[in-house]
């Protein structure tokens, strides 16, 4: 297995999960905080990637699944080519960073949007359309 694909791959179903979760009405103040205390019980309490996705999508209680997390689930069990037990131990030790990872991430993707709705008002403003439509 290796390690930064498998890493990857972990924050690209943290952050599908997310977006489901959040989607599902999750606190947004308290969000992170709850992916990171079921990210870390399923590497504990499982013992195959495809278990970890499920527990976590279980604990998260998200009862659906979008195309993003099963991309993001099939992704991870490629990753780990049958290294379950590297993969869940990886999530145990380095379970900070890869939340740390995953939070870079949503920012980096949060300042682009609004980077993108600043200049959609921009020309919006300079065409004299004062709502951006």
């Amino acid at each position: 297995m290796d390690t930064e694909i498998a890493r990857a791959a972990v924050v690209r179903l943290v952050l599908a999960l997310r977006a489901e979760y959040l989607a599902a009405g999750a606190n947004p103040l308290k969000h992170w905080e709850q992916l990171h205390e079921r990210l870390r019980a399923a590497a504990r309490t499982t013992g195959t990637a495809e278990e970890f996705a499920t527990k976590l999508q279980r604990d998260l209680r998200i009862a659906t699944v979008t195309s993003s997390f099963c991309s993001a689930t099939t992704e991870l069990v490629d990753a780990v080519g049958g290294e379950h037990a590297a993969l869940l131990d990886l999530i145990d030790r380095e379970h900070g960073y890869i939340m740390a990872l995953a939070r870079k991430a949503a920012d980096e993707k949060r300042r682009e949007a609004q980077a993108k709705r600043d200049v959609r008002a921009a020309v919006a403003a300079e065409e004299g359309e004062p709502w951006g439509a």
